[in-house]
């Protein structure tokens, strides 16, 4: 069984004023480099896309309601680096209406182990099958309280391919202070 790190991110949810988050305001004030200091910039040249900002396997880019930082290198090491920024923005930014953040820990499986493949094996596939449909995907999803918030477990099993396992760390609020404890679990 081969287990591949995928897509993981640390992600704020609000109403993040887009033009302040310039190449340089991101290389001072979250990367917290010196005046000079030299950041990678993506700049998307056919489609209207954010600018993404890079510093040492850390990426920043900012949506519409959306503040994420995505680690080059899916480990915890780098996680824990972005989600140090993602604080620095809750610190830097205290004006801004935010909702939630969270974490994301995603996970490419080529196959998944016969246990698990029985979770996902519910009375309404034989009844569907019974029925004459042909069942594709599967996904089984769960919400846990984890402290403060919310851990969304959720495993996926395309008809074809490698499966997916996602960790989804959240926590809703509009208090930027508890969402920086949040991101300090």
């Amino acid at each position: 069984m081969s287990i591949e790190p995928i897509g993981w991110n640390v992600v704020l949810a609000g109403r993040w004023n887009k033009a302040i988050f310039t190449p340089d305001w991101i290389a001072k004030s979250l990367f917290e480099l010196a005046p000079g200091g030299a950041v990678q910039v993506e700049v998307a040249l056919d489609e209207f896309l954010p600018h993404r900002v890079t510093l040492e396997g850390l990426t920043v880019v900012v949506l519409k309601g959306q503040f994420i930082v995505e680690p080059r290198k899916a480990r915890f090491e780098t996680l824990d680096g972005a989600r140090r920024i993602a604080v620095r923005a809750l610190q830097k930014l205290p004006e801004t209406p935010v909702g939630a953040a969270g974490y994301n820990v995603r996970y490419r499986v080529d196959s998944l182990p016969s246990e698990t493949l029985s979770l996902l094996k519910p009375l309404l596939d034989k009844s569907l099958s019974d029925a004459g449909y042909v069942i594709g995907g599967k996904a089984l999803r769960r919400e846990v309280k984890f402290g403060d918030g919310t851990l969304n477990l959720s495993i996926t099993t395309p008809t074809e391919g490698p499966a997916e396992i996602e960790f989804n760390f959240h926590r809703t609020s509009l208090k930027t202070d508890e969402l920086q404890h949040w991101l300090s679990v």
